[in-house]
C-alpha cells in the first residue's frame, strides 16, 4: 500500500496537505492547552486587579494572590481556563496558517521583512 506521502498531489515524497494541517491543528492545541494552563492563574490575578481599580478589596499582586488562593483554592485560579485555552489555540492556528501562508509566497532566505510579507500577501488576496 502507498503511503500518504507518496499519493499527495504535489508529488512523491511530499507532505501531504491533510498531514501539514493536522500537525498544524495538534501543534496549536498542545500550544494552547500549556500556555493557557501556565498563564491562567496570572491572568485571574490581573483581572481581579483590574476590577478592583481603587484597591478596597485587593492590595498588590502577591496580596491578589493570597487572597484568590484563600477565597477558593487553585479551582479559584484557574477558573476560566477552559475558556483560556481554547482562545489561544484558535490564536496559535491563525498565527500558524498565516506564517505557513508567507512560507508559500516567500520561501526562507528571502529578503523581505515579515511585515513586507503581509502586505504583500495581504495585497495580493484582496485584489
Amino acid at each position: 500500500m502507498a503511503s500518504p506521502a507518496a499519493t499527495s498531489p504535489r508529488g512523491p515524497g511530499t507532505p501531504s496537505t491533510f498531514g501539514t494541517a493536522m500537525g498544524s491543528v495538534l501543534g496549536s492545541l498542545t500550544a494552547g492547552v500549556v500556555a493557557g494552563t501556565v498563564s491562567c492563574p496570572l491572568d485571574t490575578i490581573k483581572a481581579c486587579m483590574k476590577g478592583d481599580i481603587e484597591c478596597q478589596t485587593y492590595g498588590g499582586f502577591v496580596d491578589t494572590g493570597r487572597h484568590l488562593y484563600k477565597d477558593g483554592g487553585l479551582s479559584r485560579m484557574f477558573q476560566g481556563v477552559e475558556w483560556r485555552c481554547a482562545n489561544l489555540f484558535g490564536t496559535f492556528f491563525i498565527v500558524s496558517a498565516l506564517t505557513s501562508a508567507f512560507e508559500h509566497y516567500h520561501p526562507a532566505g528571502s529578503d523581505m521583512t515579515m511585515f513586507e510579507k503581509f502586505v504583500e500577501v495581504l495585497g495580493a488576496n484582496v485584489v
